[in-house]
């Protein structure tokens, strides 16, 4: 059993044990909890790979992962998924139809029932909605910015 990775940050260490148990090398995660349970302390996830004979492996699988985390590759890969305004003002829209919807619903509830918490819920979705358009339209491409 051998050491081939430690991290202080806990999902680095599941995402590479992750891709250790898709290439097939039995390894496990040590002290992923010891952290969490006294802060401040000195211990961090370690992986250790199980078999010996797999540790060459396991290193490549390692190094490969390392090499496609390089910053250099983390900023070409952020430029091409870069959001756009158009799929800003979407989400916005998206959000906005179902606090509407929602808002709508409520109406028929307190309708039905005159319980006025239904009321109060369907007012507070209908500012939801505001405040969503407001955003879509702060973002709306040629909208000026108020200064």
């Amino acid at each position: 059993m051998k050491l081939l990775f430690s991290s202080s940050i806990q999902p680095e260490a599941e995402l590479l044990k992750g891709l250790l148990d898709n290439a097939g090398i039995p390894a496990e995660i040590r002290n992923e909890t010891v952290s969490q349970n006294f802060p401040g302390a000195p211990f961090q996830p370690e992986i250790w790979v199980l078999n010996d004979g797999d540790y060459p492996r396991a290193c490549l699988v390692r190094d490969a992962w390392r090499e496609s985390a390089a910053p250099g590759n983390l900023e070409e890969h952020a430029n091409k998924k870069k959001p756009t305004a158009r799929g800003a003002l979407v989400g916005l829209g998206l959000s906005a139809c179902f606090f509407l919807g929602l808002a709508l619903l409520l109406g028929r509830r307190f309708a039905e029932s005159g319980n006025l918490k239904f009321a109060f819920s369907m007012v507070f979705c209908l500012l939801v909605v505001a405040a969503l358009i407001r955003l879509a339209a702060a973002q709306w491409p040629g909208a000026k910015a108020k200064h």
